[in-house]
């Protein structure tokens, strides 16, 4: 069938409940001359396009390279937040202490991840209250914190409920200010100007491969993280894919 213009295709079968009479009707239609012209694909996603950007070499810049990693399994909008109550944390001897906890943080921070009461793992994950509460209480924020076991549990009900997201509109979106009030003792104020995992303050390549080996051993066993680093650092001395590939896949059972 020749090339379509997308709406052109998306226009034809509006509306059309019959698959057979959709792929009818589309197969009628004629192709256009230059699928990347002003009828094109391009003109169907932009306003306007930068030839020299499509056309440019791809041998030097690649977007790949400006990706952040996430090192909390959770809405990503959080992050600031999380880093700020796991240095917080450290500094408090007894969080039976923690009154109550002040975040202030970016507008979107409460519209996203305003749960107050997750009731388990999978809710924890869109409440920044729960990143708080378990940087606060376990010093970490990994898969663990976010199960359905530790969402439920009475100490980090207690800080969830006692800590407050305070929009902040002058707030960058990666920045977070945690105050943290502790009875019969000065307050803990931790600035976050950038988050952990952000491009202006990237995960070190220890801290990726701890994100590695917390994702990667509980399904393929103690030594696979070492095994699959150590496959992907010789790849490009390899004729394939073949060594990576059988690193990771979990060990079948008796092999």
């Amino acid at each position: 069938m020749p090339i379509l213009g997308l709406a052109g295709a998306v226009e034809t079968v509006a509306g059309m409940n019959d698959p057979d009479e959709a792929r009818g009707a589309v197969s009628t239609r004629g192709g256009i001359d230059d699928p990347l012209g002003d009828e094109g694909v391009l003109a169907v996603f932009a306003d306007a396009t930068v030839d020299g950007e499509l056309f440019r070499p791809w041998s030097s810049d690649w977007e790949l390279e400006r990706n952040a990693f996430k090192p909390y399994p959770c809405g990503i909008v959080a992050h600031p937040a999380i880093d700020a109550a796991i240095e917080a944390g450290a500094a408090i001897a007894d969080t039976d202490a923690i009154e109550a906890v002040d975040v202030a943080c970016h507008p979107l921070v409460p519209e996203l991840m305003g749960a107050v009461a997750p009731a388990d793992g999978l809710h924890a994950r869109f409440s920044a209250r729960h990143g708080v509460a378990v940087g606060l209480l376990d010093g970490r924020a990994g898969l663990a914190q976010f199960s359905d076991a530790r969402a439920t549990q009475p100490d980090v009900s207690r800080l969830r409920a006692v800590t407050n997201l305070i929009p902040t509109p002058d707030c960058d979106r990666d920045s977070v200010t945690i105050t943290v009030h502790l009875t019969g003792g000065d307050d803990v104020e931790v600035h976050v100007a950038h988050a952990r995992g952000s491009l202006a303050r990237p995960l070190t390549d220890a801290e990726l491969d701890a994100k590695v080996h917390d994702l990667v051993e509980p399904v393929l066993g103690a030594g696979a993280a070492a095994e699959i680093r150590c496959a992907v650092e010789e790849i490009t001395t390899q004729a394939g894919f073949a060594d990576l590939l059988a690193v990771a896949r979990p060990k079948r059972a008796g092999a």
